[in-house]
């Protein structure tokens, strides 16, 4: 039961990083901040037993951001968005995109939102004149909308509509006409709003929080949940910095839980390919989900359960990058590092090479530093080598690791600080090695003369693939760094230039 609870909480934790993560792949080349109106006051005050959601930039974001990505393009060329309704998300994306001011709150539970944004003079103009501007209607030509009681409805669904009015040069945006004279009265009102009350950085131009009271919502079972979840951003002609807290973690984790999860100091002597698309730092740590893949890996590496386990406990960072062959083909290379793993970590290299890979073990070079293992290159790029102080094991060629760089000098901003876990994408190199691996499948798809399911050639298959890497390649470089279960830190480049010197 412990370890079912401990679980379904990760997945929780885990689910709010990935909802940060969707929700800040936005937020970059905002520009230097400015003083700008505050549209807070429009909003309706929460009470503060209410589930809400609360929104504010008082920067361009997301208009900006449409000169390197669209959030919307990303979406929707991945096909598990195919299954849903994604028609409403996209037309709110959209109008967020035109904004240089926002304030919004929604109220989840009631299905009721309050939106207020400064956008382009074009777009004022169009909706003044009672007509969607033309960016709006480029995506969604067959909407409707028209002229209700003064207000401008929009009806995004068959069972959902967007009401929409201006005044002072901003647009209001709700679910009814009450919602919408309620904003308006406020702003008229000009009261000073005693929310939102940030917890961190509040001088930031940008935040977002989720408020979860306790016992109002459930997870999975859970009444205690984290109160609150709060990102804050900031950005200069160079890049986008966020922070982020969650409060009320103790709420479900023990405190025994909570001591498995301390931050470390990255150190060690990793070798990372000059070349990367990923990089993932993780501290694996004696929990329960460890335990259960335990077993699964020992029989893969031919090992005892107990002996896995003290193997694969303590830092590791996985790379996805550098080359490596694979027949006659060249795909991304991909490396598993483990630190400091001393006599454990060559008698595992060593094991997996007797018992494992016995029969490629004729064509094995040795790799000087390196007392236990080896290197393959025909038929496939594979490494398994052990020192006392780093073991390898990938599919990756020798050159990658030959021209490979020190984690100080892929990461300077990431030695000696601790982290939990920490993320470092290049979306540019992401976006080549998609084109790589759909390119090999069209040609194997080609030498066969084969065809992918019910006589669906190759590139219609993944067209949408193809779609993703094009939106991805002027995404940029992110890093994300976990200090502890509460905070964290995201850092995002522009213009594929890496903030940690790549």
């Amino acid at each position: 039961m412990q370890n079912k609870r401990l679980k379904n909480t990760l997945v929780f934790w885990f689910s709010c990083m990935v909802a940060l993560a969707i929700l800040i792949s936005g937020l970059f080349f905002l520009g230097k901040p400015v003083t700008k109106k505050s549209l807070v006051g429009a909003l309706p005050v929460p009470d503060e037993g209410s589930f809400y959601i609360l929104y504010v930039d008082e920067s361009p974001t997301l208009l900006q951001m449409r000169n390197f990505v669209s959030l919307n393009k990303v979406l929707l060329a991945f096909p598990f968005f195919d299954r849903f309704d994604f028609r409403f998300i996209s037309m709110f994306l959209t109008i967020l995109e035109d904004s240089k001011n926002t304030a919004f709150i929604a109220f989840p539970l009631e299905r009721k939102f309050y939106l207020a944004i400064e956008p382009e003079e074009d777009t004022i103009l169009s909706v003044a004149s009672g007509d969607l501007p033309p960016n709006w209607k480029k995506p969604f030509p067959d909407i409707s909308y028209e002229l209700v009681e003064g207000r401008f409805k929009v009806d995004v669904s068959h069972d959902f509509s967007l009401w929409m009015t201006i005044s002072e040069n901003v647009l209001f945006i709700s679910t009814s006409i009450d919602d919408l004279n309620l904003m308006e009265q406020n702003i008229t009102d000009k009261r000073k709003p005693s929310f939102p009350c940030w917890r961190i950085q509040k001088d930031w131009p940008g935040h977002l929080t989720c408020h979860m009271p306790s016992g109002v919502v459930s997870f999975n079972g859970f009444e205690n949940i984290p109160s609150g979840v709060e990102l804050a951003w900031f950005s200069d002609n160079e890049k986008l910095q966020a922070e982020w807290m969650i409060e009320g973690i103790e709420g479900i984790f023990s405190d025994e839980e909570i001591k498995l999860f301390q931050p470390q100091k990255w150190v060690g002597k990793y070798v990372l390919p000059t070349q990367r698309s990923l990089s993932l730092g993780v501290t694996m740590v004696d929990t329960p989900e460890l335990m259960e893949s335990v077993p699964l890996l020992a029989n893969a590496f031919g090992q005892t359960n107990e002996k896995m386990l003290e193997f694969l406990k303590g830092q590791m960072i996985l790379t996805v990058g550098g080359k490596a062959d694979v027949f006659s083909f060249s795909l991304p290379g991909i490396l598993l590092q483990f630190p400091n793993r001393g006599e454990i970590g060559k008698t595992i290299v060593s094991d997996i090479w007797r018992n494992r890979l016995k029969s490629l073990s004729i064509n094995r070079s040795s790799i000087a530093g390196y007392e236990s293992g080896g290197a393959i290159e025909l038929p496939i790029s594979l490494i398994a080598v052990s020192s006392d102080e780093l073991t390898l094991i990938g599919l990756i060629s020798k050159e990658s690791l030959s021209s490979g760089v020190s984690l100080e000098e892929a990461f300077p901003e990431i030695v000696e600080r601790e982290f939990l876990l920490w993320v470092d994408i290049d979306f540019g190199s992401v976006a080549n090695d998609i084109e790589r691996i759909l390119s090999i499948g069209d040609i194997i798809g080609d030498m066969f003369n084969s065809e992918v399911s019910e006589g669906m050639p190759f590139d219609k298959k993944f067209g949408k693939l193809f779609k993703v890497a094009d939106e991805l390649r002027n995404a940029g470089h992110l890093f994300i760094g976990i200090h502890n279960l509460s905070n964290g830190e995201i850092v995002w480049q522009y213009n594929n230039l890496n903030v940690y010197g790549q």
